[in-house]
């Protein structure tokens, strides 16, 4: 099925075109696949393959179930989890967890420098600004300037 999906008029598609139309074709396939993985793969075309050959009226017959079954699903206290669905989630919660942990741990530094926002936007310095040619007569003159 896959295949199918991501073939073009049987032959696959060929990556080192590098024309803009293949470019965005091989993107767009890649979107894709992601997202059938995330949404069960080969089973979800294989569902949609089925879907499709039943006519309008049987389809939403079909889907109003398929909502409704879902939503049980979702709505048990108790829901099915694999081993790799509770690492992953542990992983997410870890990775959470320690994101957070480093921002307040970074906002509550003190000894960081931090930037300010200057009133009006201008800096007010006490100093005059450097004049380059005194500067360069100066130093022509044998005197530092400073």
């Amino acid at each position: 099925m896959w295949k199918r999906l991501f073939n073009m008029g049987g032959r696959a598609m060929n990556r080192n075109n590098k024309g803009q139309f293949s470019v965005n074709f091989f993107s767009l396939q890649l979107q894709l696949k992601t997202l059938m993985d995330g949404l069960g793969g080969e089973e979800t075309i294989q569902f949609l393959d089925e879907l499709s050959s039943l006519s309008e009226s049987e389809q939403k017959i079909a889907l109003k179930i398929f909502r409704r079954t879902i939503k049980r699903l979702t709505n048990r206290t108790e829901r099915l989890y694999s081993e790799r669905d509770k690492i992953l989630k542990d992983f997410e919660e870890n990775l959470y967890q320690d994101i957070v942990t480093s921002m307040i741990e970074a906002s509550n530094t003190d000894n960081v420098r931090k930037f300010k926002v200057l009133n009006g936007g201008k800096f007010k310095s006490t100093t005059k600004p450097l004049d380059l040619s005194k500067a360069r007569k100066r130093r022509r003159a044998g005197k530092r300037a400073v």
